[in-house]
Order: structure tokens, then C-alpha cells, then sequence
């Protein structure tokens, strides 16, 4: 957790994802990945209760989703 400027706590913690993917003619066309870190930094104790009761309304813009340069082929994402 060095990287997000918290020390690490030895605990266990877990998260969940989303991702949706478009396909187009047999190829990756769109991604969308959703992730939820503020469940795992609560777990971690690194986001308290309390902190969250305060904390107010978020004002983050939806991202764009992302586009890949060139399409990708999906069979070769799933080994196939």
C-alpha cells in the first residue's frame, strides 16, 4: 500500500471488478473496468467509518471509456 501513501498493515483484503467488454466483428471494440478499492482500503483499516461520514458528496467526472489503438482479437485473449 506504500504506493497510495498508506504503510502496509498485514492484513488480508480482498476487491471486486467489473469489466464489461464490447465485442465488434470478432474483435475487442470497447473496455469498461470498474473497481472498488474503497471496499479494500476499509478492510485494510486505511478508510475508517468515520472518515467516510464526513467526507461529503464525490465530484469525479465519468471516465471515457477505453478504446483500444487497433482492434484486438478476442480468440487470442481467451486462448483459443
Amino acid at each position: 500500500m506504500e504506493a497510495w501513501g498508506a504503510p502496509a498493515t498485514g492484513r488480508r483484503a480482498s476487491y471486486d471488478l467489473v469489466a464489461i467488454y464490447r465485442i465488434a466483428c470478432g474483435r475487442l471494440a470497447e473496455q469498461w473496468v470498474v473497481t472498488d478499492y474503497l471496499t479494500m482500503l476499509r478492510q485494510l483499516g486505511i478508510v475508517t467509518d468515520e472518515e467516510l461520514a464526513t467526507a461529503g458528496t464525490p465530484t469525479v467526472a465519468t471516465p471515457a471509456p477505453w478504446r483500444p489503438s487497433r482492434p484486438t482479437d478476442v480468440t487470442q485473449m481467451a486462448g483459443i
